[in-house]
């Protein structure tokens, strides 16, 4: 899953986003199948993977279940990661005024 969650990673970050998008829908489709700890490593890919693509409703989708998974296996570093997430895409919205009252 590390491999998986490397090379999702990369292949977002060099705009080989066909690769990347086949790969992203191959996690997806697969999650249900995987373990507690594997799925959070997924999701992590997944996050990451959507704010490469400014897909920011998904981000959050990934990064909320990501974390209520992270929570319930005490694993500390990946909730960490995902409130970044969460964070960031708050403060795109402030950025780009849409949470403005």
């Amino acid at each position: 899953m590390l491999f998986l969650e490397a090379q999702l990673k990369y292949l977002s970050q060099t705009k080989k986003l066909t690769q990347a998008k086949d790969l992203a829908q191959h996690l997806e489709e697969k999650i249900a199948q995987h373990s507690s700890k594997e799925k959070i490593i997924i999701l992590r890919a997944l996050a990451n993977y959507y704010t490469d693509t400014d897909s920011l409703r998904k981000t959050l989708s990934a990064a909320l279940a990501g974390l209520e998974l992270a929570m319930k296996d005490d694993d500390m570093a990946s909730q960490a990661y995902f409130l970044r997430k969460v964070a960031d895409a708050y403060n795109f919205l402030n950025d780009r005024g849409v949470n403005d009252g």
